[in-house]
């Protein structure tokens, strides 16, 4: 559902360190996506949610983590190999 955030008692910092009132979203950003109308006719052609859910579901959040963590320190031993040579 689109509306999902509601104002939520207190003041949160913002990237700059300034205090704003704030919004709970209890939705992540792709259910926000998905709750937008007709958003489905935005998408690349070929490609669905029920593909882009396979892709979302495809993995834990941790699981990717390790994913991205194993393939960053492939890179930076590439680069650290390349400085050597």
């Amino acid at each position: 559902m689109i509306d999902a955030c509601e104002p939520s008692p207190g003041l949160y910092r913002t990237r700059r360190g300034l205090t704003t009132p704030g919004w709970r979203c209890s939705d992540l950003p792709y259910e926000r996506l998905k709750a937008i109308p007709d958003v489905a006719a935005a998408l690349k052609p070929g490609l669905s949610f029920a593909d882009l859910d396979a892709i979302a579901h495809a993995m834990t959040d941790n699981q990717a983590a390790e994913q991205l963590n194993r393939e960053r320190g492939k890179l930076f031993q590439q680069i650290k190999s390349k400085k050597v040579a």
